[in-house]
């Protein structure tokens, strides 16, 4: 699995930083470099990469 990532819940309006980075820190990010580093061998072996995602309420 390569997109788990933590959230805290919190109205629009009440989201700050911290939300944020929480959520890129444990998300966007170690998804982004786990294919970046990935690619190469996936293109050698012809291979793919398939991201999933779910919401939880």
């Amino acid at each position: 699995m390569s997109n788990g990532l933590a959230s805290k819940q919190a109205s629009f309006e009440d989201v700050t930083e911290k939300h944020l980075d929480l959520s890129f820190n444990t998300g966007f990010y170690p998804t982004f470099y786990l294919m970046q580093k990935s690619i190469a061998a996936l293109i050698v072996g012809e291979g793919g990469f398939i991201p999933l995602h779910s919401v939880l309420e």
